[in-house]
């Protein structure tokens, strides 16, 4: 593989949405998750082969890549089966569609700061946000249980965690995972754990909630490779959920929406 992070990549000019938003001002952009290198020779390759077949119809997710995503995870002990897995066109079109598994009376739990469609989906879905705002301890962001349960009081059935956190970029211990999987299993609530940045961790090693004992029931894994492969605009990711009884109400409402992965 090249080393990919010693060329720059220059985006101006290619319809980018980091770089449009600044166009013609000087200004770097560092306002979102999309990086400014090429993506790694596998992907590139992986395109230039779909490109070389020529056709571009409706696909469905081949068996392959169903084990690929097996594979992918069990590097962080996680071992996962092939019926947990739901693919979506994307993380962001579906967070909206995770709040609507709760009712309108309901209230969603979210930490700030946040990655912004977390708020945004809540909004739009009509749920209310209980806002739980992070505490700064010896320079690191932390959730406040006490406060935290205090909050759930309100009416709470769901809690939004980013693992690791985005934005500040926080890889929670599995102390600290152990803690907020308790809170959760004592107001029983519904966790949805927003790993997208797994591999970005600069070598701390990340737990995925998954590991973390007793929470499976009440459990969304958001999970993607975009990140780590830096392909973001493929518009590809998946919801991995434990549960049958909860997996089947998300399952059937994106099949209601039609929502496909995208060919990339």
């Amino acid at each position: 593989m090249k080393k990919i992070f010693d060329i720059p990549l220059n985006r101006k000019n290619t319809w980018s949405t980091k770089w449009d938003l600044y166009k013609n001002k000087d200004i770097i952009p560092l306002w979102v998750a999309d990086m400014d290198f090429k993506s790694p020779d596998v992907v590139e390759n992986a395109f230039k082969e779909r490109i070389e077949h020529g056709g571009y119809g409706y696909t469905d997710i081949p068996q392959e890549l169903n084990e690929e995503i097996i594979h992918f995870y069990k590097k962080n002990n996680w071992l996962i089966q092939e019926d947990w897995i739901v693919w979506l066109p994307g993380l962001e079109t579906v967070i909206h569609q995770i709040y609507n598994l709760i009712m309108d009376t309901q209230s969603v739990i979210v930490p700030r700061p946040i990655y912004p469609p977390f708020l945004n989906a809540a909004k739009h879905s009509n749920k209310k946000i209980i806002f739980h705002d992070l505490e700064k301890v010896d320079g690191r962001l932390v959730y406040n249980l006490e406060k935290l349960s205090e909050e759930a009081e309100e009416n709470a059935r769901m809690v939004v965690l980013c693992s690791p956190h985005n934005p500040g970029g926080r890889v929670w211990t599995r102390a600290e995972l152990e803690r907020l999987a308790a809170f959760v299993r004592r107001h029983d609530l519904i966790l949805v754990s927003d790993e997208i940045h797994h591999d970005l961790t600069f070598g701390i090693k990340h737990t995925p909630m998954a590991l973390i004992e007793g929470i499976k029931d009440q459990l969304i894994m958001m999970t993607a490779t975009t990140k780590t492969f830096n392909i973001a605009g493929g518009h590809v990711g998946n919801v991995i959920i434990e549960s049958p009884g909860l997996r089947d109400q998300f399952a059937k409402r994106m099949t209601a929406l039609h929502h496909q992965a995208s060919l990339a």
